[in-house]
């Protein structure tokens, strides 16, 4: 009976080896194997399916350790990613803010600009137009001055001229200075 039980767990050995997907993902059947070896005696054989198991255990162990340390690495990847992007989106915060407040700064400075401006040439304005008014006013007095001049001429001849003659002139003198008050 051990004898073809051996020949049997050959046989299996052989056709699940052909299948070389089947053959490096079945830990489990050679365990079986290894099981059956022990119960027929043949240690030789225990021993070379337990060594087979083991191999491939060990290597679907090493695959899940290396998913799971690729699991772990790609989170942690993941998380200084959303770190960075957080910090850039501060930093892109902190550059808005910069500019804005850049531009309040300019558009106060180009305000305090417009409004000095307009200052200045309001204040030209009005230094024209008093200029003006002191120029008119200065004609006026020398107006008045020679008037003046003239009246006190007429009544040095009035006092030595008829009383008729000083009237004519004053009437004159005094419709120029209407005129010029108008």
């Amino acid at each position: 009976m051990t004898d073809s039980a051996r020949t049997f767990l050959e046989k299996a050995h052989e056709e699940r080896s052909k299948y070389s997907q089947k053959n490096k993902a079945s830990p489990g059947f050679y365990y079986y194997l290894y099981s059956t070896a022990l119960m027929i005696n043949d240690f030789n054989a225990a021993l070379k399916y337990l060594n087979i198991s083991m191999a491939q255990q060990r290597r679907i162990n090493r695959e899940y350790a290396a998913e799971d340390l690729n699991k772990t690495r790609a989170g942690f990847d993941y998380g200084l990613q959303n770190e960075r992007i957080s910090k850039l989106k501060l930093e892109n915060e902190l550059k808005r803010q910069s500019i804005v407040r850049q531009k309040m700064i300019i558009g106060f400075a180009g305000t305090i600009l417009i409004i000095l401006f307009i200052f200045l040439y309001l204040m030209r304005r009005q230094l024209r137009t008093l200029k003006n008014a002191y120029k008119n006013m200065v004609r006026k007095y020398l107006e008045i001055d020679s008037l003046n001049k003239s009246l006190t001429s007429c009544e040095k001849k009035a006092v030595s001229m008829s009383t008729r003659l000083t009237i004519k002139d004053e009437e004159k003198l005094y419709l120029k200075a209407k005129k010029l008050f108008e």
